[in-house]
């Protein structure tokens, strides 16, 4: 309870009262991607909806492969592609804080892929609370995004595999 406490007073008394201006972009949570042939991810899925993978997605550093959770979904609604997602703390905030930029997808039964992303740090967030990271470059493979679906404020990247 004494954490939930402080937690509470810093978020409370650490932001300033600032009129609310709105976000130069928007705020960047989960990258979300697809393919234009969409049974490579519907194959993978089988039945589920949603397939969680500790060791979806990696990245080198100091010479070591470090490998982090992420998912895939089918999507349930109509007007998008199944897609791949990843935990935000992971690719947007090594991407925007850490400079990281080269990553791997490990797909099952597929070959691994190398994605290109880099996310920037924009302190322009409606407040002093907040920030915003926005997407700044995406390639699957060297080649970029053939088309981004509005599925969502941030959208699915689909590439042609």
């Amino acid at each position: 309870m004494k954490k939930i406490l402080i937690i509470f007073s810093l978020l409370f008394l650490g932001c300033k009262d600032d009129p609310p201006k709105p976000w130069v972009l928007p705020p960047q949570w989960a990258l979300k991607f697809g393919f234009k042939d969409d049974l490579i991810l519907k194959k993978i899925c089988g039945d589920s909806n949603l397939i969680f993978d500790d060791s979806l997605f990696s990245y080198s550093e100091n010479g070591k492969e470090k490998f982090f959770k992420g998912w895939i979904s089918k999507n349930l609604q109509n007007d998008s592609f199944p897609f791949v997602v990843s935990e935000v703390a992971d690719i947007v905030f090594l991407s925007a804080n850490d400079h990281i930029t080269t990553f791997y997808l490990h797909l099952p039964m597929q070959k691994v892929d190398t994605l290109y992303i880099e996310y920037e740090r924009d302190w322009e967030g409606p407040n002093s609370c907040s920030c915003s990271m926005p997407l700044k470059e995406l390639k699957l493979n060297g080649k970029s995004y053939i088309r981004k679906t509005d599925y969502d404020i941030n959208g699915i990247y689909i590439f042609d595999r």
